[in-house]
């Protein structure tokens, strides 16, 4: 038995090498074009928004004209800090040995600690700060508390969107007897980390010697986060995207066991279609997916050159029905769970047309429109809606020119993309009533970094856009990079930035959902991206001491295995 385990793990790999001789794949098992045009595509867009957040005014230390607000001590002294560290980490060679010697032995048990550390802090976070959010957030909370408000029926027609996160939060707090803001916090802060989690198992699946780096990270992302206080769809969303994300990664493990890969399965069909339920444009990254995989199938078709033994179309017909089961089973159950529930009275006829995103795309900077948002009330119907909402758009895209539209694209880009706060305070009626600090202590002392009038406000944009630069730079360094993995990750958010190019946009707010698909590849990135820096540093720098022979105890400078084959 194991024997033929041994044989079809062979065959299986023998199967999935890239055919570099033939030239028709690449290195990623995916066609020359295909995927040189999704690395330049991608990198065009993410090189506007890498240099968008390294000109942003958050970073700026002192008086901000652009905010009207300033930075205190705070900054001045996280800046100190980090250049003292890295002045040490770069000039003494003998203490960075010693760092690394340290970290490959306790690396995770690191990661760990830096955790426990986060999450205590969130916590804290919540229990000392927890006011009412505004916006759409508010209108959930309010429908928890009473339902039968006209307004609010008004509002689930036109957004059903919304409706899955309504009847949840209508459960839980059903169930634990509480609607208060804390709670639906302490249920957000938990979503989030769960999603972290996930994280680092899809890493621990594909590059087991980089999961202390993705809890490492993840955790110090984790600080810099206070959307764990807003519960809604966008933080929500992270553990199902996550969620689908394990399950495709185990599904395409040849190496584990067949019912592993069916657990997998079951998770991906799941993840994905509760993240459709629970905010739709976060299945980007499925779409993703399978583009890539239909590539796949292609290079397999190839490779059978019109010869398809019996057993193999019997087991493509055995997956490809696993597969419609387990995307269909979930579908119709949360289909009924939505359509057919009896809380809160929708009337499908005024729900908002796709196409109204569309047009609020290209109307200002590219964000919400109050007037497009109010005109759509007014309508009556859904072709009254489809139609004005077409002409508006085509008169906009009209008005501005192929010039202007371009100019506006690339303007919109920065403003999706570049805020490391991720829109914080950018919401109308963003808390409730709130925008300064109404306590002394450790409360007030953690309000001055959140709310509109804090203090320490720019302070906390200060440090949240240096993470978020260092995020981007850990991607953008790993141009080079090109295997099957990063590929459809870069393609996953090549499919955001499109996205929110192109429908309602004009803050970062709505990169919350790619947030797993982002973290994943600056996490798989970082090896190839410390390499590239430092083959800039040494040849800026000859004698800076990493030119000469590498001690035992610093990182390897080349990924000490290759990439595990892929399967099909």
């Amino acid at each position: 038995m194991r024997v033929r385990q041994v044989q079809q793990t062979n065959h299986s790999q023998a199967e999935n090498v890239p055919e570099h001789k033939s030239g028709q794949f690449s290195r990623s098992g995916l066609p020359p074009v295909w995927d040189a045009l999704v690395r330049v595509a991608f990198y065009i867009l993410f090189t506007i928004s890498y240099l968008g957040a390294l000109t942003h005014s958050y970073l700026r230390l002192g008086d901000n004209a652009a905010t009207g607000m300033s930075t205190t001590l705070f900054s001045t002294g996280l800046v100190i800090l980090l250049l003292l560290i890295l002045t040490v980490f770069f000039v003494g060679v003998h203490l960075r040995q010693r760092f690394w010697a340290g970290v490959r032995r306790h690396a995770f048990l690191g990661a760990a600690v830096l955790f426990i550390l986060a999450a205590c802090f969130q916590v804290l976070l919540i229990l000392k700060v927890h006011p009412g959010i505004g916006w759409d957030v508010d209108a959930i909370h309010m429908a928890v508390i009473d339902p039968q408000d006209p307004d609010l029926e008004t509002y689930f027609s036109m957004y059903p969107n919304n409706v899955l996160i309504l009847l949840l939060q209508h459960k839980l707090a059903d169930w634990f007897q509480t609607q208060s803001w804390l709670f639906f916090d302490l249920l957000t802060l938990v979503l989030v980390d769960l999603s972290v989690w996930l994280n680092v198992a899809v890493i621990g699946i594909l590059k087991p010697q980089l999961t202390a780096v993705a809890l490492a990270l993840q955790s110090l992302f984790l600080l810099v986060f206070p959307y764990i206080m807003v519960p809604y769809t966008d933080a929500w969303v992270l553990p199902l995207v996550s969620l689908y994300l394990l399950g495709y990664c185990l599904v395409k493990q040849p190496r584990f066991m067949v019912p592993v890969r069916g657990l997998g399965l079951i998770l991906f069909g799941f993840g994905s279609v509760a993240t459709y339920y629970m905010k739709p444009s976060a299945i980007i990254p499925l779409i993703a997916i399978g583009m890539n995989e239909a590539w796949r199938l292609l290079r397999r078709l190839i490779k059978q050159r019109g010869r398809f033994p019996l057993r193999r179309l019997g087991a493509a017909a055995l997956t490809g029905l696993a597969i419609g089961v387990a995307f269909a089973l979930p579908a119709k159950l949360l289909g009924q769970a939505v359509n057919q529930q009896s809380y809160i009275e929708v009337d499908p006829d005024l729900a908002i047309p796709a196409v109204h995103y569309l047009s609020m795309g290209v109307s200002g900077t590219g964000g919400y429109n109050a007037a497009d948002a109010l005109k759509m009330a007014e309508l009556q119907t859904v072709e009254e809606r489809v139609q004005y909402s077409l002409e508006t758009w085509k008169q906009r895209l009209q008005d501005k020119g192929v010039l202007g539209y371009l100019s506006f694209l690339l303007q919109k880009q920065v403003s999706n993309t570049a805020d490391g706060s991720l829109a914080w305070l950018k919401e109308g009626s963003f808390m409730q009533g709130v925008e300064e600090p109404t306590y002394g202590g450790l409360t007030g002392l953690l309000q001055s970094f959140l709310y509109l009038y804090g203090n320490h406000v720019q302070d906390f944009r200060f440090a949240a856009q240096l993470f978020w630069v260092f995020l981007l730079s850990l991607i953008f360094w790993a141009c080079k990079e090109r295997d099957f993995w990063i590929q459809t990750l870069r393609l996953s958010l090549l499919g955001g930035f499109l996205f929110l190019l192109l429908f309602e946009g004009g803050r970062s707010r709505y990169m919350i959902q790619f947030l797993p698909v982002l973290l994943l590849l600056a996490v798989l990135s970082a090896p190839a991206s410390f390499r590239q820096l430092r083959s800039i540093w040494v040849a800026v720098k000859p004698d800076s001491g990493w030119s000469g022979r590498r001690s035992e105890s610093e990182p390897p400078a080349v990924s000490p295995k290759p990439d595990p084959p892929l399967s099909d």
